[in-house]
């Protein structure tokens, strides 16, 4: 189905964002585009499972990532929400654990999100801030960064270094952060 679909698309005109763009080819495989590859999630659970647990991991944004924020109602600050534009780990893995938990094959424990906190730390980046301007007042603008993090795992239990290199193995098909649906997140 997909073949059949991308391939309507060679020599269209395609709409983004109220821009025309010609689309002169289509990348259905990984050998075309490494992130156009297709993987069953056994493939990668076998592929985290049969090397060594990481010690740490690297991640590269590529469109723009930020974590939408909201305080609680009753908060004594106030109840804004806000964009955070940087990739705290509590923030990437629990999200990533989020979306394994709701389509992958086995469950993820809940608490790879507090290991997250406690345990996965920021040691280096290159990131810089860039905001994205939507199409539409409503959507409007959104603080965001590109770049590069990488986050060292302080912890030497194997089991749970390894939930992280499935996570981040997982990270190219599913996204970080907000509006991954209308094109953020990509990493």
């Amino acid at each position: 189905m997909l073949d059949d679909f991308a391939s309507r698309w060679i020599g269209a005109t395609v709409h983004l964002i109220g821009l025309p763009f010609h689309v002169d080819k289509v990348a259905t495989n990984a050998t075309c585009r490494p992130q156009a590859a297709q993987l069953p999630y056994e493939a990668l659970i076998e592929g985290v499972e049969g090397s060594l647990p990481p010690e740490s991991v690297k991640l590269r944004f590529l469109a723009h990532i930020t974590f939408r924020r909201s305080p609680l109602l009753d908060g004594s600050f106030g109840d804004r929400s806000y964009d955070l534009p940087f990739p705290l780990p509590a923030l990437v893995f629990g999200g990533l654990l989020w979306l394994w938990n709701a389509f992958g094959p086995q469950l993820l424990p809940e608490e790879l999100r507090s290991f997250a906190r406690d345990c996965v730390v920021v040691n280096r980046y290159r990131l810089r801030t860039k905001r994205v301007d939507f199409w539409s007042v409503r959507r409007g603008r959104v603080e965001g960064f590109v770049g590069v993090c990488r986050f060292a795992i302080r912890f030497a239990e194997v089991a749970w270094r390894r939930r992280i290199g499935l996570l981040v193995a997982f990270d190219p098909f599913a996204g970080v952060g907000w509006r991954t649906e209308m094109g953020l997140g990509q990493t």
